[in-house]
Formats: C-alpha cells, sequence, structure tokens
C-alpha cells in the first residue's frame, strides 16, 4: 500500500500504537511498532509517528489520563478497554498528526521557493 501512495505521491503518516493497559497486549503493541518503524525507515514520503511516549505516564506506564489540552487537568483520553481512545483522545492525537502534515508543507515551501529563486523566478 505504501508503494502506492508513493507512486502516486501521496505523503503518508503512520501512526504508531499506543501503550495497552494489559501486559500481553503491550508486548505485541511494542513488537509490531518496531516492524511499523523499520517499514517505513528510508521512505521520504512516510512519516512513522510513535505515539507510546503519547501514552504514558511520567513513570513510563500505561496512563488513562493526561493534560492533554491547554485547560491544564488531567482529562481521560483512554477509554475503558485499555486500547482504544475517548473523543478527547482521538482529538489528542489528531493534533499531532495535523503538527506532522503541518510541518511537511512548510518544508515543501520552503524547498519550491529555494528552486523558484535559484530559477529566477520572483513574486
Amino acid at each position: 500500500m505504501l508503494t502506492l501512495f508513493a507512486e502516486r505521491n501521496v505523503y503518508t503518516v503512520w501512526v504508531g500504537l499506543p501503550m495497552m493497559r494489559k501486559d500481553s497486549m503491550r508486548a505485541q503493541a511494542k513488537l509490531l511498532n518496531g516492524i511499523f518503524a523499520e517499514t517505513v525507515t528510508g521512505r521520504p514520503d512516510v512519516h512513522y509517528l510513535p505515539t507510546w511516549d503519547l501514552t504514558v505516564d511520567v513513570n513510563g506506564e500505561y496512563a488513562a489520563y493526561a493534560e492533554i489540552d491547554d485547560t491544564g487537568r488531567q482529562r481521560q483520553f483512554r477509554a475503558q478497554d485499555g486500547v482504544h481512545f475517548t473523543m478527547l483522545g482521538y482529538q489528542f492525537l489528531a493534533r499531532h498528526v495535523q503538527e506532522v502534515i503541518e510541518d511537511r508543507l512548510q518544508h515543501q515551501r520552503k524547498a519550491a521557493k529555494r528552486n523558484e529563486e535559484s530559477l529566477g523566478i520572483v513574486d
């Protein structure tokens, strides 16, 4: 699928799995994240966004609550199943994906401007 996206010049953000509450699922998620990261290594058309560190507490343990917005309050961002997110949690992750995309667009704009300047094209 990544090759198909690359052939069509589609930039991809691959979102890694978060910390899971159950130990067995945690180990599987960690293994899969390693595979995902290895799969996208060296692909300029894909950004791997790890979410593990975004979903743990200060001790590196599973966190169901965190300061995820500008209120400064602890908010529940993980669902009761210890796997999924609450709507606030999905919005939290979406902001991180948005930052990656905005960084990419800014980089592309700068590169295009440098290219135009090197060709003598002026606004």
